[in-house]
């Protein structure tokens, strides 16, 4: 009986060992498996701590590492990193950040915009991420951070720009995406930037301009797109932009500048067109532009230009002409701006063209008397021409309807080394050639003479004698024929 009893307890004991080991496992087969994670395991819960020499990431921070007291750091990258990597929730250990840059080392990438990392940076106020490879920025990727005053993404590849990409950010100021490979522009991807003032899209592969990319950006001051492939510009590329101040489009391949290109731009003081492919300007291009006080169209392709081409730019002080293929500039072209070249601090540049000597140019004999500017005074001094009916006897400076004196130019007459080249101060300004048909001679006609629908619309209404003679011989015959009977 004994030993029953102990044999009951101990089978008692057993059973209830396995009842605990059953429940424990059906607890674990319960739990839902963990996947298994591939990304590397951080170790720390401080950003400014990371000592791994295996990590693929690593910050240095400025002023101290203690949690929650740093404000700058600079952050570089060695590996790839996924979205969901845990280096990215370490920033929440530094909530405090108000410059970061993101460098990615030759032998890292980044193609992404850490979003997850940015989610715990409130008071971040300056943002750089360079040497990335980010094709694309999709929406919102930069969580709507209130105190962001300046974003810079230059050399990141990025080729892409989503709806809302750049959006909901109050105090953005500044714009960098230089270097990079956009090539396009469309609406709604800068969206509720009420304070930004500067955007820089410099270096990439810019082509495309959707109207109205621009709509919601009414604050901005300055824009560069140079060094792009900007062909077309439309009335309308430029909407929104009430109070852009500066716009830079140098080294891009526009080609022609239509009516009221810039009519949007009613207070731009600075406008750079500088080695594009520009052929042709409207008399209406620059309408509107009453503020405009630099305008560079050097390095383009113009020949000719229209008489008021410079009717809507009256406050200007700073031209650059120089670099293209002009035949001459009329009096009628400068006539708009004159009073402006001669104040003391003009810039009129207009070398290396393909000026013609004529009495077309007469007009700057004059300016140089007049300007109170040294540097339009040396423009004109050094100024060449092409004398296309070149005589073989040189220019008397004694001829009496010419006084060569310190008022017009004191160098010396030099040959220059091409006998139909001739510096145009020292030819007489009355021995100027002056072809007999001048009637707009830098003013391109608005219908070709010699096209069919021209020769028919100024046909219409005229009779030729030929064709009226049967009509006339008619009559004739008639009257006699009553007067003999």
């Amino acid at each position: 009986m004994k030993y029953s009893t102990r044999l009951i307890v101990v089978l008692y004991i057993l059973a209830s060992l396995s009842s605990t080991c059953l429940s424990i496992k059906t607890r674990k087969a319960k739990e839902p498996k963990r996947e298994k994670n591939n990304t590397h395991q951080v170790g720390f819960s401080n950003l400014c701590t990371i000592e791994d020499n295996t990590a693929a990431f690593r910050c240095f921070c400025h002023g101290g590492t203690a949690p929650g007291n740093v404000t700058n750091t600079e952050c570089w990258i060695f590996g790839s990193l996924a979205k969901d990597h845990e280096v990215w929730f370490l920033f929440s250990s530094q909530p405090r950040l108000t410059e970061l840059k993101i460098i990615v080392r030759p032998d890292g990438q980044l193609g992404f915009i850490p979003t997850k990392a940015l989610e715990y940076l409130k008071d971040l106020k300056r943002l750089m991420i360079s040497y990335g490879n980010v094709d694309v920025i999709h929406p919102y990727a930069f969580a709507n951070l209130t105190e962001l005053r300046e974003l810079t993404l230059p050399r990141s590849q990025i080729a892409n720009l989503d709806h809302h990409a750049v959006a909901h950010l109050p105090n953005l100021t500044e714009i960098n995406f230089n270097e990079n490979r956009i090539y396009q522009l469309q609406k709604d991807v800068f969206v509720d930037l009420p304070n930004l003032q500067k955007l820089t899209i410099n270096h990439n592969n810019l082509s495309f301009i959707q109207e109205g990319a621009f709509r919601y950006l009414s604050h901005l001051v300055e824009l560069e797109m140079k060094d792009n492939f900007i062909t077309v510009l439309t009335k309308d590329t430029f909407t929104g932009l009430s109070e852009l101040k500066r716009l830079d489009l140098s080294f891009n391949n526009i080609s022609r500048l239509g009516d009221l290109t810039f009519a949007e731009l009613w207070v731009l003081e600075e406008l750079i067109l500088e080695r594009n492919d520009i052929e042709f300007i409207s008399d209406r291009a620059f309408a509107g532009l009453t503020h405009l006080r630099k305008l560079d169209l050097g390095h383009n392709n113009l020949t000719t230009l229209v008489n008021n081409v410079f009717d809507g730019i009256p406050a200007i002080y700073f031209l650059d002409l120089r670099y293209n293929h002009l035949q001459t500039i009329t009096f009628e072209n400068a006539r708009p701006i004159m009073h402006n070249l001669r104040n003391r601090t003009t810039y009129f540049y207009i070398q290396d063209n393909d000026f013609v000597c004529d009495c077309r140019l007469k007009w700057m004999y004059g300016l140089y008397n007049e300007t109170k500017s040294d540097r339009v005074k040396e423009v004109l001094k050094d100024l060449t021409c092409y004398l296309e009916d070149i005589q073989e006897e040189t220019y008397d400076n004694n001829d009496d309807n010419y006084v060569f004196d310190d008022n017009y130019v004191t160098a010396s007459i030099e040959e220059l080394r091409d006998p139909f080249i001739r510096r145009l101060l020292h030819i007489p300004p009355n021995e100027l050639p002056c072809p007999q048909k001048i009637k707009n001679p830098t003013e391109i006609p608005r219908y070709p003479d010699k096209t069919p629908a021209y020769a028919e619309i100024n046909s219409i209404g005229r009779c030729s004698t030929t064709s009226l003679l049967p009509l006339f011989i008619y009559a004739i015959a008639t009257t006699v024929d009553r007067i003999i009977t």
